[in-house]
């Protein structure tokens, strides 16, 4: 009795697989291994779209505050929280024009902004970066250091879908050649 009851589950499984056809069943599968699919055949693997996640930039310019406070404002402010899934990882993104700091200081607090968005459940791209001298009651200027204006307009698509204009007052220190992001206030 055991011997049928083990003869009819090893048949069932081998020979009957519901398949009214005789292709093969698809498998699918995550990650990046190939997939068999329908008929057995190899195929390449999808890779998921980061497009709307920009990459850092090859010329990372911080030749001079404007252009270094344009970059930072520029890369941190466009994100895709579904590609991102985290805070930390648009601060990574920036990290090139920051200096180690405040690079640790974002990653380390929440970010207002890329709450809103994640709850909105949008990206957010940049359309616009100004820079401008800060307004008064900033420090002023000094070689080693400068205050900016920095007026980005960003273009948010989400559940709802608005233009939204974020003002930041950054503070970027030089040494040797190079101008970083060292300090934000409005983020």
């Amino acid at each position: 009795m055991i011997a049928v009851i083990l003869l009819i589950g090893f048949a069932a499984t081998h020979w009957w697989d519901g398949n009214d056809d005789d292709t093969k069943p698809k498998t699918v599968t995550s990650g990046p291994t190939p997939a068999v699919t329908e008929g057995g055949e190899d195929s390449a693997p999808s890779s998921p779209d980061t497009s709307a996640s920009p990459s850092p930039s090859a010329t990372v310019d911080l030749s001079s505050p404007d252009r270094a406070a344009e970059g930072w404002a520029r890369t941190y402010l466009t994100r895709n929280p579904p590609v991102d899934e985290k805070h930390q990882r648009v601060v990574e993104r920036a990290a090139p024009w920051m200096t180690d700091s405040l690079t640790r200081n974002l990653v380390g607090n929440d970010d207002k902004l890329w709450n809103d968005l994640v709850s909105n459940g949008g990206i957010a791209k940049v359309t616009a970066v100004d820079v401008n001298q800060a307004s008064e009651g900033l420090p002023v200027d000094t070689p080693l250091r400068v205050w900016r204006e920095v007026t980005v307009k960003t273009a948010i698509d989400g559940y709802k879908q608005y233009d939204q204009t974020t003002v930041l007052q950054t503070e970027l220190t030089h040494s040797g050649d190079k101008w970083r992001v060292s300090r934000v206030l409005g983020v």
